[in-house]
């Protein structure tokens, strides 16, 4: 049986049309960035750094609708909430790789904010291990032990307003902001889009996202320096986001993402 061929430029169209499906985006950068870095999730073991999406809207501008089908395509996901406590981040990472959205993420001065911004900046850069002194009762003793655990990855940060994020964190985080919409601009799907739906529309990008990383993070696979010096002024955040988009093949879509650095 042949095996089917993924292409970058044919999973980037099929997952950008399956967000634009949901959601009403603004610009033609920020449909593109998203789509990109739904892909990204799938391929991030192969950069040394890991760039965040921060999704930011008011209420009503289809955050929600956004993150449910990001959800469902990127690569081993899970949700936490700001506000949860600090066993969440725990669970999150005795899952191992992945993708993790915080929605919402908001910035208090709580025990708990100190642990996600630890999660968060130990989480940019590759083998940076974070260590978290954890309670464990063994025959009705209890006793402390300090336990490592690997927080690299993708993450996506829902926020309401640049206020609820700190200036560290936005530094390394790439983002779109969504805007109210008039119902009368919005397609049926985008206006009252079921969970359901976006799970059925979502199987199969998923699967060919699982077919096209398989092939995208082929060991012997290289990026010739002419690419790096090419984009060496380029913010170093959108790197690995250039890497996908110059498989494509696409000179416009490179122009529009360099263009927005």
């Amino acid at each position: 049986m042949k095996t089917k061929i993924v292409t970058t430029e044919d999973i980037y169209k099929k997952v950008k049309n399956y967000l634009e499906t949901f959601v009403h985006f603004d610009t033609e950068y920020q449909a593109a960035l998203t789509a990109l870095y739904a892909m990204f999730t799938w391929v991030y073991e192969m950069f040394d750094r890991c760039p965040y999406l921060q999704v930011s809207g008011e209420r009503d501008t289809g955050k929600t609708v956004l993150v449910t089908a990001l959800d469902k395509i990127c690569n081993n996901s899970r949700m936490i909430s700001g506000d949860s406590a600090r066993g969440s981040i725990i669970q999150i990472l005795k899952q191992g790789p992945g993708t993790t959205i915080i929605d919402p993420f908001i910035m208090r001065p709580t025990n708990f904010t100190r642990e996600l911004v630890k999660f968060l900046n130990f989480g940019r850069v590759k083998n940076q291990l974070l260590h978290f002194v954890v309670s464990k009762t063994e025959k009705k003793q209890k006793s402390y032990v300090e336990e490592e655990y690997n927080p690299f990855g993708p993450k996506i940060l829902v926020t309401y307003d640049d206020k609820h994020i700190d200036s560290i964190t936005a530094m390394f985080c790439l983002k779109i902001t969504l805007k109210p919409v008039s119902f009368s601009d919005l397609s049926p799907e985008q206006t009252f889009p079921s969970t359901q739906f976006i799970e059925e529309s979502s199987k199969p990008i998923r699967e060919d996202l699982q077919l096209w990383s398989q092939r995208f993070i082929d060991p012997n696979r290289t990026f010739g320096l002419d690419f790096i010096q090419e984009v060496q002024n380029t913010r170093s955040i959108f790197m690995p986001l250039l890497v996908i988009v110059r498989d494509t093949g696409s000179k416009n879509l490179m122009d529009l993402i360099k263009k927005q650095g």
